[in-house]
């Protein structure tokens, strides 16, 4: 970023309250004991891995609860392998995949990895399921080449609310924590796409009444159709609210976002001849004002209730946000960043912006990854963002309390991850999610220690280690070389006479990766012992100790 905080000479300058921000929360999945980690004092941002099973994270969208729980939604499906690889193992009350995947994080760190929509599997385990109670479809046609993004956004009551681009048009789902998900076709293409460009991502917003409104674009026969959708009294209703141009060489239809001012829809859309526009609704009327006259992409909307913001690259080399408060469109250049090569679907650069109380919190991607500024809505500063390096397609929520919520993929490992940035004083981190209890205590690898080859170092990454069996030498200690690859997860080893042994041989606190540590075991009788991660406890093996070992 070369440069944050200039505004155009050909715009009004707005003052906006910015408060702190703050709060924290960190990742983790079953674990017995919770690990006290100290992250220090002041504020800072702290990446975890959100969900890393097979590809997940595309299209991503956040959403925070008055209650404080971060909603992520994003678009989850099978991994690819690699020659050779073997496919991990899906816990247990994991969604079937492809999905589209909805993962809750409670403010004291609790993650709620479920879906709203999955595909209906052949097999599944009875009495289980996936949190939010997924809607199972059969033989789901949700691939990554025909979806175009979701959007989420949390009513007054705590019902969800999730959208999303697919193979047939425009889908709205319904779910609250502890309840099942309720999946409507908001918009019928007519058409089953097998590749995203007809249908634009899609966005929603709540009116008062926490009715959800659903704004996209459509391909028409001789124009872009900017569309609105929202229940009506015999299912969804949807009109044109506005038109941009078709022409040769101009992109399918780009991302549109709907958000309120005051208690007025505003929908925020890129024309694919070259400006920026939108419509807001005035009785029964949609009003058309310009907001910027350069092509854009990668258009993100939010408000903080009483301005309505956007966010979006430039085609003279930009990110830009533009607030709307009721009368005019005021633009503020925030950062210098090319213009996207990728315009539509899933592999297209997103920006995203967040408002809460004045504050105003932007983020964006460029060749080195995934940035983040905040200010006042007129001058930004750029935050340290560890672990977003390489980081592609963010998003991002604010909270009244100042918490700013970022989610991005981590393209290398697939994984969807999310960040906070605010103060970790006094948090409790690695808290379990809500699992079914299984079992974890894996069978003793064959033939583990057999050829009394001393093997002390571990790898993780991607929430597992390389190996689940350990050699070491009987009769005198040892150590234990740990390897934590894993960028933004809690992990560590501890060694046990047993799985499920309450008191630990040794144990140490998880540490945020990357970075390594050494773990000095005392001598140990022959025979077979157990490690595990304390945070992610189906990360586990068999430590052998043999007689003879070198």
């Amino acid at each position: 970023m070369t440069f944050v905080g200039s505004i155009r000479a050909d715009v009004t300058r707005r003052l906006l309250t910015f408060g702190a921000l703050i709060a924290v929360v960190a990742t983790a999945c079953s674990v017995r004991e919770l690990p006290e980690v100290d992250f220090g004092e002041g504020r800072r941002f702290i990446p975890s891995v959100a969900d890393a099973l097979d590809d997940v994270g595309l299209g991503s969208a956040v959403a925070l609860s008055e209650d404080g729980t971060a909603y992520v939604s994003y678009l989850a499906f099978p991994g690819t392998l690699q020659p050779g690889e073997i496919a991990a193992v899906r816990p247990i009350g994991t969604p079937f995949l492809p999905a589209v995947a909805l993962t809750g994080i409670s403010p004291d760190g609790i993650f709620s990895r479920g879906a709203v929509q999955q595909t209906d599997p052949e097999f599944e385990p009875v009495g289980v399921e996936p949190p939010f109670r997924p809607a199972k479809v059969e033989g789901l046609a949700l691939t990554a080449e025909n979806a175009n993004g979701t959007d989420v956004a949390i009513g007054p009551d705590g019902t969800i609310h999730v959208v999303w681009a697919g193979a047939e048009g425009i889908y709205h789902a319904s779910t609250a924590p502890g309840g099942s998900s309720t999946v409507d076709l908001a918009y019928d293409y007519g058409f089953t796409i097998s590749i995203a460009g007809p249908l634009g991502r899609p966005s929603v917003a709540l009116d008062a009444s926490g009715a959800p409104w659903v704004a996209f674009g459509v391909n028409g026969t001789s124009a872009v159709d900017i569309m609105v959708a929202r229940p009506g009294a015999d299912g969804w209703e949807s009109q044109v609210v506005a038109t941009a141009e078709r022409c040769n060489g101009c992109p399918p239809p780009l991302p549109t976002g709907i958000a309120t001012a005051g208690e007025t829809p505003v929908v925020v859309f890129a024309d694919p001849a070259g400006s920026v526009r939108s419509v807001r609704l005035s009785g029964e009327e949609w009003l058309e004002s310009s907001v910027d006259t350069v092509a854009a992409a990668g258009l993100s909307v939010a408000s903080d209730g009483g301005t309505a913001y956007a966010s979006y690259y430039t085609a003279d080399g930009g990110v830009a946000l533009a607030s709307f408060s009721g009368s005019s469109w005021t633009v503020t250049d925030v950062a210098e960043v090319a213009f996207p090569q990728t315009l539509i679907g899933l592999a297209a650069p997103t920006t995203g912006v967040a408002a809460a109380d004045g504050q105003v919190a932007v983020t964006w991607e460029d060749a080195k990854g995934v940035h983040l500024a905040t200010g006042d809505g007129t001058t930004f500063a750029a935050q340290e963002t560890p672990g977003t390096a390489g980081g592609t397609r963010p998003s991002i929520a604010a909270g009244v309390d100042g918490t700013v919520v970022l989610a991005w993929v981590d393209p290398v490992r697939t994984n969807l991850m999310v960040g906070i940035l605010g103060e970790p004083d006094g948090l409790v981190v690695a808290n379990p999610s809500p699992v079914p209890t299984v079992s974890l205590a894996p069978v003793a690898p064959e033939g583990c220690g057999d050829e009394k080859v001393i093997d002390l170092e571990i790898v993780a990454l991607g929430i597992q280690f390389d190996k689940n069996c350990l050699v070491a030498p009987a009769g005198r200690p040892f150590e234990i070389a740990f390897d934590h690859q894993d960028v933004g997860q809690l992990h560590n080893v501890t060694t046990l006479e047993e799985a499920g042994a309450a008191e630990a041989i040794v144990r140490e606190d998880p540490f945020i990766g990357p970075g390594s540590a050494t773990y000095a075991i005392p001598e140990l009788p022959e025979g077979d012992y157990y490690f595990q991660c304390d945070v992610h406890l189906e990360m586990n093996g068999t430590l052998a100790v043999v007689k003879g070992a070198k």
